[in-house]
């Protein structure tokens, strides 16, 4: 290390700051606010904790989070988690990890968004749910020539650097690779991976974390704008179902599946008939719907409506055509088998609808926090801290 940083730590060090932290800092001095920041943060991660931190807008509290995140992580093997939605802070990120290795720290560190956001492959469908069917019945069916292909090349690049996401997909385009296997490949060798809401609190996290090779245990969880957070966890949890996005289900399903096109055309007349019944917006049970599905089914029951929607969506999927039938199958599964911490509403009337809402976000996240070893939670606007 040059004099010039020799200084710098033992000037950081001489006001109480760990050698080992402030030779992570990626700046050469840390602001008076950021001090207290860090301290706080270094401790809540040290001790295994939970820090709600308020600090407003230009405090740095990135540079703060991941200097205290990633000196614990690089020490203790443990994997840093740096969960932002927005693409402006995915850039400060990054640019904030490189800075750290321009100053010596040798930390590895991936940025990967959404895997849809990720693929090179031109006839991939717009919409989530199709996209996920999509890509998962090719890559099952070893179709996917991108996905076939060793991500070797790409990962090794991004371990030697800190590439932002638009540079990683550029990087495994012109190695003939998936953007997000190379993504992962490279997490498995990371201490950060800068990603988004969704890697930690959805179901997607029951795919990553094993591909990544990583237990909640071992993470070290940044949130960054954590009042996003609850709002964010609850879309997980809604959605809406009418009379005729079944008929476009029904229309959808004929064209691979008959049978199930039938069902979900009968399904359509029965909710339909169960809306117009009753006017105005109430709150009901899930049997509400469970029978009024049932009732349009004539020789199936409710798994089998499941099953039919969810095979034809694949389907269709994996042929590269538009469907709603994967959002149907999950609203459906959803409102049957989740009976914590939502609210069922139906609107009756001609254009009436059932509705699922989430009310109490901690459903998905206590096992989250319950289970990692700590977190840091920042945003300028986080308060009052007793809401989160």
């Amino acid at each position: 290390m040059c004099l010039e940083s020799d200084v710098i730590v033992e000037a950081r060090a001489a006001v109480g700051l760990d050698p080992a932290i402030a030779s992570a800092f990626p700046f050469e001095t840390v602001r008076k606010g950021q001090d207290a920041f860090l301290a706080d943060a270094v401790a809540a991660i040290r001790e295994g904790k939970h820090l709600l931190a308020h600090a407003p807008t230009g405090t740095g509290k990135t540079a703060v989070a991941l200097t205290a995140a990633v000196e614990y992580a690089r020490r203790s093997g443990k994997l840093v988690l740096f969960l932002t939605s927005k693409q402006s802070q995915h850039w400060i990120a990054v640019e904030t990890l490189r800075r750290m290795r321009d100053r010596g720290l040798g930390v590895v560190g991936v940025d990967v968004v959404a895997k849809q956001a990720m693929c090179v492959n031109e006839h991939a469908p717009r919409t989530t749910h199709a996209f996920r069917q999509f890509c998962e019945s090719h890559v099952r069916a070893r179709t996917c020539a991108w996905f076939s292909r060793p991500a070797d090349a790409a990962a090794k690049l991004a371990v030697q650097k800190v590439l932002h996401v638009t540079e990683l997909v550029e990087a495994s385009r012109a190695c003939g690779t998936c953007p997000h296997k190379a993504a992962m490949e490279a997490a498995k060798r990371a201490q950060v991976v800068v990603c988004d809401y969704n890697y930690v609190f959805s179901d997607i996290r029951e795919k990553v974390l094993p591909r990544i090779e990583r237990p909640l245990e071992e993470i070290v969880l940044v949130v960054d704008e954590a009042h996003n957070l609850p709002d964010r966890i609850r879309s997980h949890l809604t959605g809406d179902l009418d009379a005729p996005m079944l008929i476009r289900a029904s229309k959808e399903a004929r064209a691979v599946d008959p049978e199930a096109g039938g069902h979900l055309q009968g399904v359509a007349r029965s909710l339909h008939q169960a809306l117009i019944a009753r006017e105005g917006e109430r709150v009901v049970e899930r049997e509400e719907l469970v029978e009024a599905v049932e009732k349009g089914l004539k020789g199936w029951g409710y798994d089998d409506l499941l099953r039919g929607a969810t095979e034809a969506g694949e389907t269709l999927a994996g042929r590269g055509i538009p469907t709603v039938l994967p959002e149907i199958a999950e609203f459906l599964r959803r409102w049957r088998d989740v009976r914590e911490g939502v609210l069922r509403i139906a609107v009756g009337g001609a254009g009436g609808r059932f509705s699922l809402r989430l009310l109490d976000p901690s459903i998905l996240s206590r096992r989250v926090f319950a289970d990692v070893h700590a977190s840091i939670l920042m945003s300028g606007t986080l308060h009052p801290p007793g809401m989160y």
